[in-house]
C-alpha cells in the first residue's frame, strides 16, 4: 500500500531520483522500464547512473564549480589518456569519470597552483599514491568501502552508496597506467620555465596522438 502511494505521487510529480531507482531495482538490473504520464521510456541503472550522480556532484562541488583551470586540466587529461591508451575503463583503465574525481581531489588539496602544476600534481600524487587507500572527495560514513589489496587504485564515487568507478582496473593494468604517468609528469615538468609562447607549442606536443609501438 505504501509503495503504491509513493509511486502514484512519483507519478504526479514526473519525477525519478536516483535513489528511488535505487530501492526498487535489483543487483541484477542493467536497465529499467518506466511509464509516466503514458510515456514509457528505459533508462541505465547502477553504474551508469552512479556516474550521473558524480559527473553532477563535481558540477556544483566548491573550488570545481565554474572553475576554468580546472576544466582545461579535465580536456588535457582526457585527451592525454586516449593518446597513451589508458583510457578505457573496460579494459582495466581510467575513464572521464575516475579522471574527474581524482582532479578533482588534487584541485582540493591544491587549489593555487597553476594549470601546469595541477597536471604535475596530479602524475606526482598517483605515482605516489598508497593504494591501500581509496581515492574519494568526501568520505561517506553510512557507507564506506575500504577493502582494497593495495595492488590497483580504487575511485569512489561521491555518491550513496559510494561506488568503485575503477573496479576493472587490475595490477597489470594499474602497471600499464603508472608508466604513462611517469612519462606524463617527465614532460610536463619541462614546462615548467617555459614562455607562453613555447607552452603552445609544448601542449601540442604533449597532446600528439602516441603510436602503441611507442608507449
Amino acid at each position: 500500500m505504501l509503495m503504491r502511494k509513493e509511486e502514484a505521487m512519483r507519478r504526479k510529480e514526473n519525477v525519478v531520483t536516483f535513489n528511488y531507482l535505487q530501492k526498487h531495482t535489483d543487483k541484477t538490473q542493467k536497465m529499467i522500464e518506466l511509464n509516466i504520464e503514458g510515456i514509457k521510456f528505459t533508462i541505465e541503472t547502477k553504474e551508469a547512473l552512479y556516474k550521473h550522480e558524480t559527473n553532477n556532484f563535481l558540477k556544483e562541488l566548491p573550488g570545481i564549480k565554474n572553475n576554468i583551470k580546472f576544466s582545461k586540466a579535465l580536456v588535457i587529461l582526457n585527451r592525454w589518456t586516449k593518446n597513451n591508451f589508458v583510457n578505457q575503463e573496460r579494459f582495466g583503465f581510467l575513464d572521464e569519470y575516475s579522471i574527474s574525481i581524482m582532479l578533482a581531489k588534487i584541485n582540493i588539496l591544491y587549489p593555487n597552483v597553476s594549470l601546469i602544476e595541477l597536471i604535475e600534481r596530479f602524475f606526482l600524487t598517483y605515482l605516489t599514491w598508497n593504494n591501500s587507500i581509496p581515492v574519494r572527495i568526501m568520505e561517506n560514513r553510512k557507507h564506506i568501502i575500504t577493502e582494497n589489496e593495495g595492488s590497483s587504485i580504487i575511485i569512489l564515487s561521491p555518491t550513496y552508496p559510494e561506488q568503485n568507478l575503477t573496479k576493472q582496473i587490475n595490477k597489470s593494468t594499474t602497471k600499464i597506467i603508472k608508466k604513462a604517468m611517469l612519462e606524463g609528469l617527465k614532460e610536463i615538468r619541462k614546462a615548467r620555465n617555459l614562455s607562453s609562447e613555447e607552452i603552445k607549442d609544448f601542449w601540442k606536443k604533449f597532446l600528439e596522438p602516441k603510436k602503441i609501438s611507442e608507449i
